[in-house]
């Protein structure tokens, strides 16, 4: 069992290449070798690989995933925590599977005097994981509440948590260089990029809570859509509600309170009555349906609006009939309208947007013979993916009313898509409404709903409103 952690990997170029401006060596391939001088093993290696493909590879272990003999192969951390040395000098060390690193060798380089060898040494993740939680002075969970695993306290280090075991695979905590590795001599002066995080990082944070909203919302619009097919399907599981950690991960609301995109998707697609578009992109077939959770029958009318992106119309809608009356049996989906991108006549298929309006009246479930509600939702289609369309800038503008502790966002010029008001830090709630679409001269009106405040009221300064345009370039 102690195998992995006298494991090294090392390489011996024969001959070392003179050092000239902007010349990249790749060292991934074969040429390295993977050794434990404890164990007398020494088999051929590779980068990107593992440990274990590489002992696999020479025969030196079986196959773990026929054979329950091979169970002690499950350890931790080969790829994680590692001793880097070239030339027989220590160049650094490593901690994080999660992140890259870069190392200056200039001085090492111009005084190798011997064979240019690069050695990978790595510790073993279980034992360093396990001293870290037998810490007196690290953080513990709670007996009975954290989950059992093969191997317990991954979660102390930074290294991928399902080596450690999982519920859809098994623990064969995997080690080696799994990325490529390179030698990199750049010109004395070249400019070097510098990241602005303040901008780059932002945007794209949230350019991933959109993904992660529009993959959500696709998958429930589809289901609910099957209310009226032949499986009649009837429900879907949003998975999941919340974190009880601070994490990057697919709950639809942060560890403090917070809402992301998804979580105003998520109740915006769940409305009783819901119209959807649905997109081939490889036949270009479109069809629009009206999904209803209602008890009874649900009627109604659809708008179609076609228009570019700075909101002006699109001659003849484009060919689309501007309505289109619906009605919607209980717990079913009927369709309203389709057809194919092809026979439209869009003059841009990258600058237009179908801007499509529900109005329905029905009774929710208990509600009374009399008690009739009027429901409304709004959805959109564009014929090009979100990253090829010819955005403009939308010119929002945002007002707070002190007196009625609302927020009004309205649109001065062209169309807004994924319209988001967000708040700072010191205080946690939710909007009423928020990643919407808004048309040029709409106006939106909404309050925040104040869970708890930590600012003493300051936090109104703080709100901000952005668009899809706000994920672009600007130019």
């Amino acid at each position: 069992m102690h195998l992995w952690n006298q494991l090294m990997l090392a390489v011996l170029p024969s001959v070392l290449p003179m050092v000239h401006a902007q010349h990249i060596l790749n060292l991934s391939g074969d040429g390295w070798t993977v050794k434990s001088n404890a164990l007398n093993i020494s088999v051929p290696g590779s980068v990107p690989s593992q440990v274990h493909l590489d002992l696999l590879r020479a025969n030196v272990i079986d196959e773990p995933l026929s054979d329950s003999k091979s169970s002690w192969l499950v350890f931790k951390g080969l790829d994680t925590f590692a001793t880097i040395e070239f030339c027989g000098q220590l160049i650094g060390t490593t901690n994080n599977q999660f992140r890259q690193y870069t190392f200056d060798i200039s001085d090492v380089l111009k005084h190798c005097n011997g064979a240019p060898t690069l050695s990978l040494e790595f510790g073993s993740a279980i034992k360093i994981a396990n001293a870290i939680a037998d810490d007196p002075n690290s953080q513990k969970w709670p007996d009975g509440l954290q989950g059992i695993y093969e191997f317990p306290n991954g979660w102390y280090i930074r290294k991928e948590l399902s080596d450690f075991g999982w519920d859809w695979g098994p623990a064969f905590s995997p080690a080696g260089p799994w990325q490529n590795i390179y030698l990199v001599q750049a010109e004395r002066e070249e400019e070097i990029y510098v990241l602005n995080t303040g901008i780059d990082f932002s945007a794209w944070c949230h350019a991933t809570q959109l993904f992660q909203a529009d993959m959500y919302k696709s998958q429930i619009q589809f289901y609910r859509r099957g209310s009226g097919m032949p499986e009649r399907q009837l429900g879907a599981l949003y998975w999941q509600l919340e974190d009880i950690w601070q994490a990057p991960t697919w709950a639809g609301i942060e560890y403090d309170g917070r809402w992301k995109v998804l979580h105003y998707v998520a109740r915006d697609i769940f409305q009783p009555v819901i119209v959807s578009p649905f997109w081939n992109s490889s036949t270009g077939d479109l069809s629009v349906y009206v999904t209803s959770d209602l008890w009874e029958v649900a009627s109604g009318t659809v708008k179609f609006t076609w228009m570019d992106l700075s909101g002006k119309p699109i001659p003849g809608n484009a060919g689309t009939p501007l309505t289109k009356d619906f009605s919607v049996g209980a717990l079913n989906t009927t369709s309203v309208y389709g057809t194919n991108v092809s026979k439209l006549s869009l003059p841009n298929v990258k600058d237009a947007v179908l801007v499509i309006d529900l109005t329905a009246k029905g009774r929710l479930p208990n509600a009374g013979e009399k008690s009739l509600t009027t429901f409304t939702h709004r959805n959109k289609f564009t014929p090009a993916y979100p990253k090829d369309l010819a955005l403009k800038d939308p010119e929002l503008k945002l007002s707070h009313d002190a007196q009625t502790g609302t927020f009004t966002v309205e649109v001065r010029s062209a169309v807004s898509l994924y319209t988001w008001l967000d708040y700072p830090a010191g205080v946690v709630g939710y909007f009423e409404e928020n990643s919407f679409s808004l048309l040029p001269g709409e106006k939106r009106t909404l309050r925040f709903v104040v869970q708890r405040d930590e600012t003493g009221g300051k936090w109104v300064d703080g709100v901000t409103v952005r668009s899809l345009w706000d994920q672009t370039t600007k130019v």
